[in-house]
């Protein structure tokens, strides 16, 4: 009794990435990146398949060869041409070598300079989601970037001293800001606690936080706590 063949692998000298066995291979290049020589193979997927119908007759995909003989496979069907699919495979590649470049330089810093890189990064989240003033001969912008500055090393200490925030619900009246028209859907209040579980610190009457401004109350609670 004969068996139909069903999938067959494109580059299979190389481990190979499984295909149907109807997928036809309608173009291969070389192309030069800054880490070597990439071979791209475009793939013609039957147009009858479930994964023709779902992505309206995108019927190419690409698959390519590395310089290190890694095999990089994309979902079938992706696009709608060749001249799109191998667009995307460029891309793709592009993209990859962009990834390993700034994976490298990553390793390459110091801890200092990684410390540092994160607090910045940190300080970014609060310029952007936390409240802020400013002093004498300051810009708006150099209070902002100042306030934001203080809530990530807060974070940071607060971190590096085990401390945490507890959350939950708030039972007494809530009272409406000046710029509410209803009322929260919850009412929370945090708790910061040192590591040995002593309360350091606490606000009530938070309505309805989302994840972002839960983290700013609790740099605010870790930057009061410390300035105690």
């Amino acid at each position: 009794m004969s068996t139909r063949k069903t999938s067959k692998l494109i580059f299979p000298e190389h481990g190979g990435v499984l295909v149907d066995a109807d997928a036809k291979v309608v173009k291969t290049v070389r192309t030069k990146a800054a880490d070597g020589i990439y071979t791209i193979k475009i793939v013609r997927y039957r147009p009858a398949t479930h994964a023709m119908l779902v992505n309206a007759g995108r019927a190419f995909g690409y698959h390519y060869l590395t310089p290190r003989s890694e095999v990089v496979g994309s979902n079938s069907g992706n696009s709608a041409s060749i001249s799109e699919c191998l667009n995307k495979a460029i891309n793709s590649i592009e993209d990859e070598i962009a990834h390993e470049r700034r994976a490298k330089r990553e390793a390459r810093k110091s801890p200092a300079r990684k410390a540092q890189d994160h607090l910045k990064k940190n300080a970014e989240f609060f310029y952007k989601h936390a409240g802020y003033s400013y002093g004498p001969g300051q810009t708006k912008r150099q209070g902002r970037m100042e306030g934001a500055m203080k809530l990530a090393r807060a974070e940071r200490e607060a971190e590096e001293r085990g401390w945490s925030v507890e959350w939950n619900y708030d039972n007494e009246p809530y009272d409406m800001g000046d710029a509410e028209t209803e009322m929260p859907s919850e009412v929370l209040f945090a708790i910061l606690k040192d590591a040995s579980g002593n309360i350091i610190g606490s606000l009530s009457g938070i309505g309805d936080p989302d994840d972002n401004y839960r983290r700013v109350v609790e740099a605010e609670l870790a930057l009061e706590a410390l300035a105690r």
